[in-house]
This record gives structure tokens, C-alpha cells and sequence, in this order.
């Protein structure tokens, strides 16, 4: 009976346009799987490969622009042409989300690495967090428990993520041969600028996609005003449209080198996992999850990316993990669960305010709709007095 009646109320809102929040989280689990496992599969094939960063960015967007057009014709059903308005929304989010994020994190897992470029993930939650309270877009509200809650939740996942970059094995840096000019040849390391490059690169790109986020969900999808709140997928489709265009004004820098275009064969392994999974599926379930839940929990989730990556990176590069790293894998668990239990109290919390707020108008308008007493019905012993009324 419990089974039949959860049965009944998951069906229930999907009718009403509302997916039930364990479908919500269960999507965001699969964008930060996808995620994951990004950096591992284009440091394998694409940059290994020495595919050029800005060049596969602007293929991998301009294949999965059309791609997510067909998939919001055939989802949603609809289409519309985007005002003058709007159209600098989709360009703002264009340049930040997809081509500034997507250029920066490629950059930041060519010269740190893919464990490196996971770690720095987890700062996104707390750019989410520090830019929402900036912008005053989430109230904290101070006498409930769970916005605490999410705080720890927070906190945990990031510490967590931190511990095992912290206590990740050493690994010897890879010696590239050179020549002096006596002839003798000696060996250098990377040198330390192009690594705190990709440092700052991933920085950057964490605080762009927090950013990204927190005003997809102030322009779009918390806008009762915006037509397209109820269109996730055609928002994430335009969005591409603007970041291919970026993109490709940028590729003009190597119009004199015909070659950077030409991608090796085994880049075009990455460059459909990045088109396919991570661009069509993760972009449009991290839109339609903005779309359900509230901005904050849906950075949340990016700490899951480190135990995921870490795993990925083991089993196909063979990296191993280190003993007290598995402790730091707990912490990010436990923390997505602090958050999930926060997240859920909250999304109750706001229904039941809703549904109060709806209740309240509707006795409000029957109030004002009622017909006052009829005075023309009511008898009166002198005539004069009735006629008048």
C-alpha cells in the first residue's frame, strides 16, 4: 500500500508539471557523474592527443547547439524567437556559462590535471552560496535548522574534497629533455607558471559557473514574468547558440595555422563524450534540476565530482588512491546527504508556504466575490422606507 500510494503521488506530480524531488536529486547525481568523469576522458584522448583546448571547445559547442534544438523540439513542443531582452540574457549567458566556463576548465585540466581541475570544483557551492547572499537572491532564514544544515552539508563535501587533494600520493614530475648550448642535454620540470595558470584558470571557471547558475535561476527560471522558466532546454539551447558564437570568434586567432583545426583521431573519443554527455545531457539536467530546486543546492552536489574522478582516474590511468583519501570520500558523502536532507526540508517548506499563500487569495477574492445582503428582500413596516432602499 505505501509503494502504491508513493506510486500514485510521484505520478501525481508529474501530471501537475512538478517532478518529485528524488528524481530531481537522482538527476543532479547524474550530471556530477558525468562531470566526473569529463576530465579523465579528454586528458585520455583529446589533450594527450595535443588537441588544441580552444578548438575542441568551439566543435564540441557547435555540435551540441543543433543537438539540444532537437531535443527541445521534440521535449517541450515549443518555440519562440527570443526578444531584443532576451537575447542579451541568452548572450550573458553564453559568454559566461558556456564559453568562458568551458574554455577555462579545459585549460586548467591541460596544465594541473584532471584530479586537480575535480578538486576545484567544489569552490563552486561556495561561490554559489557567497554570490547568492551578495545578490540576496536565497534568504537565510535565521530561526529554521535546515539552512544550517546545508551550510555543515557545504562545508563537509568541500573540507572533504580538500582533505583528499591534500593527502593525494606525490607523483614525480615528468622530465622533458633540452639541449644547452654546449650540446649537453639536461632535464627541466614543468615549469611552476603554467601550473598556477591552470590553477587560476580552474578559479576562474568555478567562480563563472556558480555565477552562471545563480542568474540562469534570477533571469529565468525564478522570473514568474520570463516565458521561458518553464523551457529549460530551449534556454540551454540558445545559451550554446551565444557560446558557439564566442567560440568561434575566438578560433579566428589561428586563422594562420590550417592544422590546429584538424582534430587527431583519437580526440573525437572526448569530443562526443563531451557533446553527447556532458554538454547535451548534463547542461539540460542542470537547467531543468535550476528550474525545480533552489540554486544553492544545485551547486551543492559539484563536491561528488572528486571521489568520482579519482575513481575514474585509478581505473584508466592507473592512479592510485591514497589511504586517507577514502576519509575525505566519506566526508563529501556525508555532506551531499546533510545537503539532500536540507534541500528536501526546504522544498516542503516552500510548498507548504506556497499552498498557504494560494489558500489566503482564494478566500481573499471569494471574500470579495460574495453578494452583500440583499436590502430589497428585507421587510419594513413603512413602504416608504423599503422604496427608497
Amino acid at each position: 500500500l505505501q509503494m502504491a500510494s508513493l506510486h500514485k503521488w510521484c505520478l501525481g506530480c508529474w501530471r501537475e508539471g512538478i517532478p518529485p524531488l528524488p528524481a530531481v536529486f537522482l538527476g543532479l547525481i547524474t550530471v556530477q557523474v558525468g562531470f566526473g568523469l569529463y576530465p579523465v576522458v579528454v586528458k585520455s584522448f583529446a589533450l594527450n592527443a595535443e588537441a588544441n583546448p580552444l578548438i575542441f571547445s568551439f566543435y564540441r559547442d557547435l555540435i551540441c547547439a543543433p543537438v539540444l534544438f532537437i531535443c527541445a523540439a521534440v521535449g517541450e513542443r515549443q518555440f519562440f524567437l527570443p526578444k531584443i531582452k532576451e537575447l542579451v540574457i541568452f548572450c550573458l549567458l553564453g559568454l559566461l556559462g558556456t564559453f568562458g566556463n568551458q574554455l577555462l576548465y579545459i585549460i586548467g585540466v591541460d596544465l594541473s590535471g584532471a584530479n586537480s581541475a575535480s578538486i576545484f570544483q567544489n569552490a563552486i557551492p561556495v561561490w554559489g552560496a557567497l554570490i547568492s547572499m551578495i545578490l540576496c537572491i536565497e534568504k537565510f532564514k535565521i530561526k529554521q535548522w535546515y539552512p544550517y544544515v546545508k551550510l555543515v552539508g557545504i562545508a563537509a563535501a568541500a573540507g572533504g574534497a580538500v582533505e583528499m587533494i591534500l593527502t593525494k600520493p606525490k607523483v614525480a614530475a615528468t622530465p622533458v629533455n633540452t639541449t644547452n648550448s654546449d650540446g649537453n642535454s639536461s632535464k627541466n620540470v614543468l615549469p611552476l607558471s603554467l601550473e598556477t595558470l591552470g590553477y587560476l584558470s580552474l578559479v576562474g571557471n568555478t567562480f563563472l559557473m556558480a555565477l552562471t547558475i545563480i542568474l540562469q535561476k534570477k533571469l529565468i527560471f525564478g522570473n514568474k514574468k520570463s516565458r521561458w522558466k518553464d523551457l529549460p532546454i530551449f534556454v540551454t539551447a540558445y545559451t550554446y547558440v551565444f557560446g558557439t558564437m564566442f567560440m568561434g570568434l575566438s578560433s579566428v586567432y589561428y586563422y594562420s595555422q590550417p592544422s590546429v583545426f584538424v582534430l587527431p583521431q583519437e580526440a573525437w573519443i572526448g569530443l562526443v563524450y563531451a557533446v553527447f554527455v556532458t554538454s547535451s545531457l548534463c547542461y539540460l539536467l542542470l537547467s531543468w534540476a535550476n528550474l525545480h530546486i533552489s540554486s544553492s543546492i544545485v551547486t551543492a552536489f559539484w563536491p561528488l565530482q572528486v571521489p568520482i574522478t579519482l575513481v575514474s582516474s585509478f581505473l584508466i590511468n592507473h592512479e592510485e588512491l591514497a589511504g586517507l583519501q577514502y576519509i575525505g570520500g566519506c566526508m563529501i558523502v556525508l555532506g551531499l546527504l546533510l545537503v539532500v536532507l536540507a534541500g528536501h526540508k526546504e522544498h516542503h517548506k516552500k510548498k507548504e508556504e506556497k499552498e498557504y499563500s494560494n489558500k489566503r487569495e482564494k478566500e481573499e477574492s471569494f471574500k470579495e466575490k460574495k453578494p452583500l445582503l440583499d436590502t430589497n428582500n428585507v421587510p419594513h413596516s413603512n413602504p416608504s422606507v423599503q422604496v427608497n432602499k
